[in-house]
C-alpha cells in the first residue's frame, strides 16, 4: 500500500497481482488493473505526482504515469532468486528511481524523464531489505537483512560516474 504526497491518491496491491487507485478525497476506486499473475509486493509513488511504481513478485517492476490515465510507460525484469527482498522510492524531486534489483545484492537508479539506468551499487555478500531516498535527495538509505544501516551518496551533478559511493556503514 502506498499513498501520494500531491494529491489524495491511494494505491493497493494484491496477492493476484491487481492493485487498485482510491481518490481519498471523492471517495471512490480511479483505476484497477492486473499487468502481471504475480503479487504485489511494494508500491511507491513519485512525490511530483507524475509516476507510480509497482514492484511484483515475480521480479518485474511496472512504472505508470498517472498523468495518462495510469498508462504503463516502462517494464522493468530482475531475477530474484530468493524472492523475498522488494523495495521501490522515487526521490523528492520525482527526478529519479530506485530499487532493488538481481539476487537483492544490487541497487538500480533510473532516471524519470526517459527510465535510462543513471546508477547502481552493488553489495555482494549481502542482502539489501529495504531502500529509501534520504530527503535531500542525494542519499539513499539501504537496510541490509543482518540489520546494517549504510548510505549511499549519488555523485555530484555533472560527474559521470554510475557508482553510488557509500558514505557510512
Amino acid at each position: 500500500m502506498a499513498s501520494s504526497s500531491t494529491n489524495s491518491f491511494v494505491a493497493v496491491g494484491f496477492k493476484s497481482g491487481f492493485f487498485r487507485v482510491f481518490d481519498m478525497s471523492e471517495r471512490k476506486m480511479i483505476h484497477e488493473t492486473m499487468v502481471f499473475d504475480s503479487c504485489v509486493m511494494d508500491i511507491s509513488f513519485a512525490k511530483n505526482g507524475k509516476f507510480m511504481a509497482v514492484f511484483f513478485k515475480n521480479g518485474r517492476i511496472v512504472i505508470i504515469n498517472i498523468e495518462f490515465e495510469f498508462t504503463p510507460v516502462k517494464n522493468i525484469d530482475y531475477e530474484f532468486p530468493n524472492g523475498n527482498y522488494f523495495s521501490i522510492d522515487f526521490s523528492p524531486d520525482g527526478s529519479l528511481l530506485a530499487n532493488i534489483s538481481s539476487n537483492a545484492n544490487t541497487i538500480t537508479v533510473w532516471e524519470t524523464k526517459n527510465f535510462s539506468l543513471r546508477y547502481y551499487c552493488d553489495f555482494t555478500g549481502e542482502i539489501i531489505s529495504k531502500l529509501a531516498f534520504a530527503p535531500n535527495g542525494r542519499d539513499l538509505l539501504v537496510m541490509t537483512t543482518n540489520s546494517k544501516l549504510k548510505i549511499l551518496r549519488l555523485p555530484n551533478e555533472g560527474e559521470q560516474s554510475t557508482e553510488l559511493l557509500i558514505v557510512r556503514e
